[in-house]
């Protein structure tokens, strides 16, 4: 989903919507990654 995200111009509400799940928990991911 994040790898998604990175090569996709959506929103993380619009991704949220696709995977089926919460904006904040696409968000809380996003950030994880971003750390490692």
């Amino acid at each position: 989903m994040i790898n998604y995200y990175q090569n996709h111009k959506e929103s993380l509400a619009e991704i949220a919507i696709k995977f089926d799940v919460l904006s904040s928990q696409v968000y809380l991911w996003k950030n994880d990654f971003e750390k490692e």
